[in-house]
């Protein structure tokens, strides 16, 4: 009886070593692949398959649509797929909208939606994924009297509130209890 005693607490201890080393690897992974940015806002045509190009307007205008393209490095997961392709887009803290990856070199996946401003002033654009962001800002300007402004389309709503706060992106863990309890069966728990 006291092999299979040690054996049992050799097993457990293994197994405990065996959670908290996937946990750390997990929490101590490379972030540099999630990093966010740039970020950019250029006027595009509102055909996507027009091969008129985008580009970076003269000036931002309330009421009219621009684009707004973010790039990311790929997260993956211990299995292989990607984590939280979203990229989430504030235009000062309010949601613009949340959009996966549109496009991919292998290595940065893209995202781009369209923002239409409603406000005149210095509007600082936010792109966030997890607890990496980028920033860009520009100026609006009003519309011209008589200009139709562009409705804004429907798009995903943001997963969090524009914030970044680095404890809250990290995952969260739940490691099993090992306890004597649960390593050898009921009386034969060995304190030697």
């Amino acid at each position: 009886m006291p092999n299979t005693n040690r054996t049992l607490r050799h097993i457990g201890w293994g197994a405990t070593t065996l959670v908290i080393g996937a946990a750390v690897t997990a929490l101590t992974a490379p972030s540099a692949a999630a990093d966010v940015g740039p970020v950019e806002i250029l006027a595009c045509p509102s055909d996507p398959a027009a091969s008129t190009p985008c580009v970076a307007p003269g000036s931002y205008v309330v009421g009219q649509a621009y684009t707004i393209f973010t790039s990311y490095g790929i997260d993956y997961g211990l299995d292989g797929g990607q984590l939280n392709p979203f990229v989430d887009t504030f235009d000062n803290g309010s949601c613009v909208a949340s959009a996966p990856a549109t496009d991919t070199d292998g290595i940065h996946n893209y995202t781009r939606i369209t923002w239409v401003p409603t406000t005149p002033g210095t509007h600082k654009i936010r792109a966030i994924k997890g607890s990496s962001f980028a920033d860009a800002t520009v100026t609006v300007v009003a519309a011209p009297a008589g200009s139709i402004s562009v409705t804004p389309p429907a798009q995903a709503a943001c997963h969090g509130d524009g914030t970044i706060s680095g404890s809250a992106a990290l995952p969260k863990i739940v490691l099993p209890s090992l306890g004597s309890s649960q390593l050898f069966p009921t009386g034969s728990a060995s304190r030697r």
